[in-house]
């Protein structure tokens, strides 16, 4: 799948396309995360928390909590 030119490449509807190495995934992750502090909505000093979830053993997923925005910060 490729990303269509008139949809930005990380708004939840735009279809992303398979990465092809652990590097182009922490680049796509990076840019994604940069993304969030140029808009606001999170903050560089901001405490966060990556997970690896999923139940199936081949269907995992990252999840990243901002636990500064929860106002759960220690």
């Amino acid at each position: 799948m490729s990303i269509p030119k008139d949809v930005p490449p990380f708004a939840p509807s735009a279809a992303v396309s398979t990465t092809h190495s652990t590097a182009d995934m922490l680049g796509q992750l990076s840019i994604a995360l940069q993304d969030l502090v140029k808009s606001g909505a999170w903050s560089n000093q901001d405490q966060l928390k990556v997970c690896v979830a999923g139940t199936l053993p081949k269907d995992k997923f990252i999840v990243i909590q901002n636990f500064t925005k929860r106002g759960e910060t220690k």
